[in-house]
């Protein structure tokens, strides 16, 4: 039909010429007439560079073309329809060097590929034709091209990729095929049979193991465990090495999600061994995976890890694992739970309970309704231990004293937090403001204003603070109230109701 259009002295569009481009897409791939079909192919694109203006070539043309010839491993003639393009004034776009990236991959050019992908991620935005390349609008591709890394044991480019993925790699955005890919990553046969001078990049490993961790995905944070012997650390340290902290955490968070438990408290065991603790961030996230699965389920397990062998505290356990199971009852709100874990350290085991143990029994009192009691006699023993209070204990108390309503109590151990150079939560503090003023007591909203503590108020209470104190309303004067009213109309509405 072209021809005869041609014969006819009818003028084609270029949009005529890229349909039937595309119709070569659907053509099965056949080695035979690869070579055949490319000639096809660029004789059209010649035709077109020959023809009228209407024909000839823009933007849509030569991401067609680039990216069949790249499917059909022609690179040197994409590479020089890339420059043609660029010559011709059609910036590239994302989308077209991500064409020739997969086609690289498809054509087992992983090397061309990874090289490729590290030229366009370093580009400094001029003008030329490798700008515009966008690597968060690609995530499969980037996780073929990691696979592609360990295909050729360059581990170098894995912390390139990885540093690209986990900046748009939440969970939602995984298919069930991007997990495989993932998996594979971490199988890959080949990256066991590393060469001399070649590791493994030990940060990539543990990204891996937390985004497992993070997405319940345990296949991946077993499969991925193996690798570390393939770091650089690993060799260097031989028998004596052991896997990051943050990696047994993720990994025992991996386990407890998918229900694995007894794998979790095997992997729990290995870090004891180690003689590392858990920094209580860490332990915090292993709770609050239990936290979440049934009662039943997780109490047996618990009952084995807290037996204590022959002997007063013998092969009991650490203070980290009784307070991975105190922090279990704090966050299901069990504070009976949480205090019986605290007393058993000292009573039972022999241990002295830290602060992490303190500030998981201060969270499980937060909805306790014997909170006041209970918190007395809880900083009691805190100062006998000679334990200093943090930050985060400074957030939990002041949230009991609020729900107490001793607005009084939680303005002192605000300025406490404050004199000891911690800045307090700023919605804690705004539920205090608001309470105090509930009170009519002027004096935490006072200190608020006179501490760096008004910086981290919530915007609409930083707005309520700062009408009370324009309008006088610290003074509770209705007249003055009134008066300020009447003449600032930038009072919102909420203040003057």
């Amino acid at each position: 039909i072209l021809e005869d259009a041609q014969a006819r002295g009818v003028v084609m569009p270029a949009g005529a010429y890229n349909s039937l481009l595309l119709s070569f897409m659907y053509e099965p791939f056949d080695a035979v007439k690869n070579r055949r079909m490319t000639e096809e192919i660029l004789e059209i694109y010649e035709r077109m560079m020959a023809g009228d203006v209407e024909s000839r070539p823009f933007r849509a043309t030569y991401s067609i073309l680039i990216g069949m010839l790249s499917r059909r491993g022609n690179f040197a003639k994409a590479e020089e329809l890339l420059s043609r393009m660029f010559e011709s004034g059609f910036r590239p776009t994302t989308f077209i060097h991500a064409a020739m990236l997969s086609g690289m991959m498809l054509n087992k050019q992983d090397h061309r590929a990874l090289k490729r992908y590290e030229t366009l991620r370093s580009h400094d935005g001029s003008s030329s034709p490798f700008e515009g390349f966008q690597p968060e609008m690609h995530l499969k591709l980037l996780l073929q091209l990691a696979l592609s890394a360990t295909r050729v044991l360059k581990p170098r480019y894995l912390d390139l990729l990885f540093s690209d993925i986990f900046k748009i790699l939440p969970d939602e955005k995984l298919s069930s095929g991007d997990f495989d890919l993932l998996q594979h990553i971490g199988t890959s046969p080949h990256i066991h049979a590393t060469v001399a001078g070649e590791y493994l990049p030990e940060a990539t490993i543990v990204k891996i193991i937390r985004f497992a961790g993070q997405s319940a995905q345990v296949s991946i944070a077993n499969q991925a465990w193996p690798l570390f012997k393939y770091t650089k650390r690993a060799k260097e340290m031989g028998a004596d090495y052991y896997p990051p902290m943050e990696a047994f955490a993720y990994r025992a968070a991996a386990q407890i999600y998918s229900g694995d438990i007894k794998g979790c408290l095997d992997t729990l065991q290995a870090l004891k061994s180690t003689g590392a603790s858990l920094d209580p961030p860490l332990l915090k996230q292993i709770s609050l995976a239990f936290s979440r699965l049934d009662p039943e389920i997780v109490t047996p397990y618990f009952s084995g890890l807290m037996q204590v062998e022959a002997g007063e505290g013998v092969g009991g356990p650490s203070v980290d694992e009784v307070n991975l199971v105190l922090w279990y009852f704090a966050y299901r709100n069990d504070a009976n739970g949480a205090i019986q874990m605290f007393d058993s350290i000292s009573a039972r085991f022999g241990a002295e309970p830290n602060l992490t143990s303190v500030n998981g029994v201060l969270y499980s009192i937060l909805r306790s309704r014997d909170a006041s009691r209970i918190l007395e006699n809880l900083l009691q023993e805190a100062e006998k231990m000679k334990l200093q209070l943090d930050q985060e204990s400074y957030d939990y108390i002041v949230r009991v004293m609020i729900k107490q309503n001793r607005t009084q109590e939680a303005v002192a151990y605000i300025k406490e937090a404050a004199s000891k150079g911690f800045s307090l939560n700023g919605r804690i503090v705004s539920v205090a403001i608001t309470q105090s003023l509930r009170d009519r007591s002027t004096e935490l909203v006072s200190q608020v204003l006179k501490t760096g503590l008004y910086n981290e108020l919530i915007p609409s209470i930083k707005e309520d603070v700062e009408n009370a104190e324009r309008m006088k309303l610290l003074e509770f004067d209705i007249e003055k109230a009134i008066g300020t009213v009447q003449e600032d109309d930038k009072i919102s509405m909420t203040a003057q109701n």
